[in-house]
């Protein structure tokens, strides 16, 4: 009677890393037992009679192989395999990831600043505009006085003659006025002056805001298109990924 080949592991090294399956070990002792067969029928009988076990040789080697299972013809003097490293690209995915996050975080702090830019730039037009309309008030309200003094003035002076001197001092009064207004209102233009030349300086300081503004947005644009094209490197490295980790099973299955 032929004895069938135990079934024996692959190392937990190798690529397949499974226990072959009843049929396929069924399948191997099947062969061999054909080749046994037709061994046995090409021998003579004086062949046959002297292949068979003797109980001091072959009896002996039959209980140590019954002791001991015997390795697969298959899987003598095959070396199990190291297992795979793994794939590089998984650490340039890793490092891409790192970048994308360090690129996202210079991202949101450009826009901070440029929201930063913004909220300055709007403070101090509103307070621009608020400068101005308090100027304009106050020159309102001495144009007003001026014209009030001039108007006392005319009516005074279209007096009868006999308050001629006394309209004339009078004009004097209001020419000291008049003179006091003509102070008043130079000093008023000087401010005004004043207050164009810190307008000219504000809206300095605005076109340095709005440069800045323009290179965070340009920041902003080049930003995003670099974590585009990390999005899409990042793409391609796991399609790769995902072609290698098809390989590798196409690989597996094709040694089963």
């Amino acid at each position: 009677m032929f004895r069938p080949l135990p079934t024996v592991k692959t190392p937990a090294g190798s690529l397949s890393g499974k226990v072959p399956t009843t049929s396929s070990s069924s399948s191997s002792s099947q062969h061999a037992g054909a080749n046994a067969t037709n061994r046995t029928r090409a021998m003579t009988p004086t062949t046959a009679v002297n292949a068979m076990p003797t109980a001091a040789s072959g009896g002996g080697a039959a209980q140590s192989s019954s002791a001991a299972p015997r390795v697969p013809i298959h899987l003598r003097g095959v070396k199990p395999k190291p297992p795979t490293p793994p794939h590089p690209l998984e650490a340039v995915l890793v490092g891409e990831e790192a970048r994308l996050a360090g690129l996202q975080e210079r991202i949101e702090s450009a826009k901070r600043d440029a929201f930063r830019c913004y909220e300055n730039m709007f403070q101090a037009m509103e307070g621009h505009e608020e400068q101005l309309r308090a100027d304009k008030r106050v020159r309102d309200e001495h144009m007003e006085e001026n014209r009030a003094h001039i108007q006392r003035a005319q009516e005074k002076l279209a007096g009868t003659a006999g308050m001629h001197q006394v309209e004339l001092n009078e004009t004097r009064a209001v020419r000291r006025r008049l003179e006091d207004a003509q102070t008043l209102l130079r000093e008023v233009q000087d401010e005004r002056r004043a207050v164009e030349a810190k307008i000219e300086v504000r809206k300095c300081d605005i076109g340095v805001i709005e440069e800045q503004c323009a290179t965070a947005q340009s920041l902003f644009s080049s930003e995003s298109a670099e974590l585009h094209i990390c999005k899409q490197k990042k793409i391609d490295h796991i399609n790769s990924l995902d072609q290698v980790k098809q390989q590798v099973r196409q690989h597996q299955s094709e040694e089963m």
